[in-house]
């Protein structure tokens, strides 16, 4: 039999922790297996996304083994099955693909929508859980694109391409199956006036942004309760300038924001409505995301 995914372990009170909501409450380490003939200690895995021959497939929370321990011989989760895979060599350390001169990234940080996704996803595979997630030893075969899984190594490449124009010109990054290069991923609020043009061009654009934050707005009645973050505007010396908003989701407290805070947000952005704006349309123009979840933002 091939190993099964473990959706949820027991913690040292042998309190049951599901992985999709791992985090939500105080949780006595070490966790341990669920199976009541096994012992072996687990480790979380935050849910991610991952991209194959430009299509999206979305992996739920998840545990494995922690490095030493194993499954008890009769553990249900055992895995009998093949233990080594032909993989591509994927360097995880972003930092370390850049000082190699290695300049391909498969972005795998999700944005509000992919959460959701996700979210819908997990419900599914906590009662259906897939076979074959146990560690397994992988043999390389050819190179693939470093994955970037965070907002944290995202910003090392927005700061490696914003250092080294060379390079910067030759950074690729695959998000939604499309090879995007660096100057049409990464916007620092000089450089909105490209994104807005392209908004209007194309209405939805995967990007990240970098923004001052400005004003941690309250709940706007008008507008659903959202809050709504507002950030310092690009100037364009002609009396329109460009405002970022960005939508909070209503579980994410705008207690996480601060004003004059400098963040990259990645996002869907898009033009709002004419009557879903925050910013008066006198003073100029606005793009917006939402903001579900911290995961999608990172200070600078």
């Amino acid at each position: 039999m091939s190993g099964i995914k473990i959706t949820f372990a027991y913690d040292s009170n042998g309190v049951r922790v599901d992985a999709d909501s791992y985090g939500d409450h105080p949780i006595a380490h070490p966790l341990v297996c669920p199976d009541r003939n096994c012992e072996a200690f687990l480790k979380h895995v935050n849910g991610y996304k991952r991209e194959s021959y430009g299509k999206q497939q979305f992996i739920p929370a998840f545990y494995r083994l922690e490095k030493g321990s194993d499954h008890s011989e009769y553990c249900r989760y055992k895995s009998s099955g093949r233990d080594t895979i032909v993989a591509g060599e994927s360097d995880h350390e972003v930092k370390d693909a850049l000082a190699k001169g290695e300049l391909l990234f498969r972005i795998h940080v999700m944005d509000a929508e992919e959460k959701e996704k996700l979210k819908d996803k997990a419900g599914v595979f906590q009662q259906f859980p897939p076979n074959d997630t146990t560690k397994r030893k992988y043999r390389n075969q050819g190179r693939r694109p470093t994955y970037v899984r965070t907002m944290n190594s995202l910003l090392e490449i927005y700061n490696h391409g914003r250092l080294n124009s060379k390079d910067r010109a030759k950074i690729m990054l695959i998000i939604g199956g499309k090879l995007v290069s660096w100057k049409d991923f990464f916007y620092s609020t000089n450089h909105l006036g490209s994104l807005k043009l392209r908004l209007h061009r194309e209405g939805i654009v995967q990007a990240a942004v970098v923004v001052k934050v400005s004003v941690v707005g309250l709940p706007i009645q008008k507008l659903g309760g959202f809050c709504f973050i507002e950030c310092s505007p690009k100037t364009t010396g002609l009396g329109k300038h460009i405002y970022t908003t960005l939508k909070l989701a209503k579980s994410l407290p705008s207690s996480h924001f601060s004003l004059n805070q400098n963040i990259m947000v990645l996002g869907k952005f898009c033009i709002p409505k004419s009557s879903d704006r925050v910013t008066p349309s006198y003073l100029g123009n606005e793009i917006r995301t939402l903001i579900t979840h911290t995961q999608q933002v990172v200070d600078i």
